[in-house]
């Protein structure tokens, strides 16, 4: 065990948290956190999956999860859960012989909200002498391991940002392996797996940059999947600087994703199964200026690729619509998607707009 972990587990013992001591050895201050206290406390750790809301009644589950973590400080039993109106959860219990309600929002989707975890804390903070500390996952799923005020401070401390963006771009200017903790960083939702480090450099840019091959490689493989057309902050694509570095592999692996040619609206028509792209291409294939657009997709995306000549590369000078979909909702929304990225570095993304404006968003950038 190394010296972190030592201390961390010695600040528990000072503030009579116990855990399995016969378990300590089996840990370095490289283990993760979730996997140390599982093992060590587990009656302090609730997990589940976030995706377990099938109606909302699912709330009582997770709430008593929350309250058998904290070892009996915080107790009901009785809670009530009922929906006010169609995205108002209300919850209901009694504490100490006080009635306690919260009210939070939860839209349609199938994961627990982001607004119940808020109003939660806020009550924990309040009325309880401990406090719950997000343990890393990397995924769908949470976890949470309820400690004594001082002592969850001292282990957020440790936890640090787990995974940060500049030790995540960091791995690959190096040699090593990719860690198990980095493999599932494209599911969870509260990192940004095509974040920038304090360099300005993505995964794959720093890689590059540092002619590291494999780790160029293993950045738009499935393990890792990054974005292959997020620039750097100076407005560089990752195949502009592969081509500049001279990286021939590397080049010759971003290329199918960035190279378009224009496509016949017809060919799109019959290739969509979506509703709305299909609605978008109909309504773009009978505009005045449809020839003098350059439509173009590959068989693996749904989106609409758009250029300013008949062969172009995505990323420079180019517009992409999609289908937009809400959060944690997989299906389709009706509405688009829209990102424009200039060989400038320079761009904007757009969410949930309607026909009218994304035809409208389309003229503008052949204008």
């Amino acid at each position: 065990m190394q010296k972190k972990l030592q201390k961390l587990l010695s600040y528990f013992e000072s503030e009579k948290v116990s855990f399995a001591d016969d378990r300590v050895s089996e840990f370095q201050d490289g283990s993760e956190p979730r996997l140390i206290l599982e093992e060590l406390m587990p009656e302090r750790v609730c997990s589940y999956d976030t995706e377990t809301i099938d109606d909302i009644g699912c709330y009582g589950p997770i709430i008593r999860d929350h309250m058998l973590a904290t070892l009996g400080e915080w107790s009901a039993n009785d809670v009530e859960v009922s929906e006010k109106d169609s995205s108002t959860v209300t919850v209901e219990f009694a504490h100490n012989g006080k009635d306690v309600t919260w009210s939070f929002e939860h839209d349609s989707g199938d994961y627990v909200s982001d607004a119940f975890y808020k109003k939660m804390n806020a009550w924990v903070s309040r009325n309880l002498k401990g406090k719950f500390v997000s343990l890393p996952t990397y995924g769908q799923d949470v976890a949470f391991a309820y400690l004594p005020k001082q002592s969850a401070k001292k282990l957020d401390s440790f936890i640090g940002n787990t995974v940060t963006a500049n030790a995540f771009v960091q791995h690959f200017r190096s040699d090593n392996e990719l860690p198990t903790a980095y493999r599932e960083l494209r599911f969870d939702r509260n990192f940004d797996i095509n974040c920038h480090d304090d360099t300005g450099e993505t995964a794959l840019t720093a890689a590059i940059k540092a002619k590291k091959v494999n780790q160029a490689m293993l950045a738009l493989d499935e393990a890792v999947e990054v974005d292959p057309w997020t620039k750097n902050e100076a407005g560089q694509s990752p195949l502009q600087l592969s081509r500049k570095m001279g990286l021939q592999e590397i080049t010759e692996r971003l290329e199918p994703f960035y190279k378009r040619e224009s496509r016949e609206w017809s060919d799109l028509e019959k290739e969509t199964d979506s509703e709305s792209m299909l609605a978008l291409i109909r309504a773009l294939k009978e505009h005045p200026k449809s020839n003098t657009m350059y439509p173009s997709t590959i068989w693996w995306s749904k989106d609409i690729d758009f250029g300013k000549q008949e062969s172009f590369e995505v990323g420079h000078d180019s517009l992409t619509i999609g289908r937009y979909f809400k959060p944690g909702i997989y299906e389709e929304h009706g509405s688009y998607n829209l990102q424009y990225r200039a060989s400038t570095g320079d761009g904007y993304s757009m969410e949930n707009i309607e026909l009218a404006q994304t035809i409208e968003l389309i003229e503008a950038f052949y204008e």
